[in-house]
């Protein structure tokens, strides 16, 4: 499959191949018949192994991907870019040039656990869906008091996206069913674990914009499968301090629509 100018497959990129509203089916008309009187009209009783529509087949299936296939999005500011590249990693605990989350919040992490005995700032944080509500509200301009001063003056084109791989993410890796500060929230470690909790979840979340993924101590910049950026100048910014710091990215790539808000319907 070849590769389009943002960096993506071409097929996949909504701008390079914008996709198209496949024409309405012609079929002849029915024949008419006799109407049948109501008295004797008959509804054939509703079977419980009738198959599910065509629309809920096509849901679950976007639904069901295996846990080792599936995405996890790191969403972090421009500026703290050359940071991660430096370290090859992103690190547990590393204090970023532009914090997303207030000082308060930044301390209220150091103490709590994540499981008994492993503190949340060994864990380097991760969404599971690109549209997750707390990456939302912050490209929809909707970001509250937990956000940090800068990450609400942001524009949406200065955050960039680090897109990492389950599969990539080590045995230990831990996973939520919603906000890990909210008392109701699940925890699920590893992943025989992490896959009953998820499907659980999208009884009521189909698309996991809830859930929440932490990784133990590190992700190498190295493991990355892509890193997607909102326009062309800030790809070239990723590009130049990449070439400075002498890595390799699997992928760099412009994703407008992972840029833009979404309606935020409560899940």
């Amino acid at each position: 499959m070849t590769e389009c100018r943002h960096g993506f497959d071409e097929e996949l990129c909504d701008i390079c191949s914008p996709r198209r509203t496949a024409e309405p089916v012609r079929t002849a008309p029915a024949p008419r018949r006799a109407p049948v009187s109501k008295a004797r009209e008959r509804v054939a009783p509703t079977s419980l192994r009738d198959p599910a529509p065509a629309a809920t087949v096509v849901h679950q299936a976007k639904t069901s991907v295996p846990f080792a296939q599936r995405r996890l999005y790191h969403v972090t500011h421009v500026d703290n870019i050359a940071g991660i590249l430096a370290d090859g990693a992103i690190r547990a605990g590393a204090i970023p040039d532009v914090d997303l989350i207030t000082p308060e919040g930044r301390a209220a992490i150091a103490e709590r656990e994540l499981v008994p005995g492993a503190p949340l700032a060994g864990f380097v944080p991760f969404l599971l869906s690109p549209d997750a509500l707390w990456w939302n509200a912050l490209r929809a301009a909707e970001a509250g008091e937990q956000y940090s001063r800068a990450a609400r003056k942001a524009a949406t084109a200065d955050f960039v996206v680090l897109i990492a791989t389950t599969a990539a993410a080590g045995p230990e890796i831990v996973v939520t069913d919603g906000p890990v500060g909210a008392a109701s929230t699940s925890f699920a470690v590893g992943a025989d674990a992490a896959v009953p909790l998820l499907r659980r979840v999208q009884v009521r979340d189909p698309d996991l914009r809830s859930a929440e993924a932490y990784v133990n101590g590190s992700y190498a910049v190295a493991e990355l499968a892509m890193v997607a950026t909102a326009n062309e100048p800030i790809r070239a910014e990723v590009k130049r301090l990449v070439g400075l710091a002498g890595v390799r990215l699997p992928r760099l790539g412009v994703f407008p629509p992972m840029f833009q808000p979404t309606v935020d319907d409560e899940v």
